[in-house]
């Protein structure tokens, strides 16, 4: 995903139970950040990342999609809001 100053946010939608989603924040537009919002997410409602070359897997238990692994804590990494 690249965002640029009129497209910063995107929506990902519940999967199927065992699914696997790695997004990458490919590229970032001066100061705009890259917000995720899946459509239930058991660690809280988004996934912000506010630096290129991030990348964060979910994975999708059925009910919420899940952090399974990647840069979600920390100074210009993809963190949990």
């Amino acid at each position: 995903v690249s965002t640029k100053a009129s497209a910063t946010h995107v929506s990902l939608a519940d999967g199927v139970e065992g699914q696997l989603k790695i997004i990458i924040h490919k590229t970032r537009a001066g100061s705009n950040d890259l917000v995720i919002t899946p459509a239930n997410f058991a660690a809280g409602s988004t996934l912000t990342s506010d630096s290129a070359a991030r990348a964060v897997q979910l994975l999708f238990d059925g009910s919420n999609w899940q952090v399974v692994a990647g840069e979600i804590t920390g100074t210009a990494e993809m963190v949990i809001a």
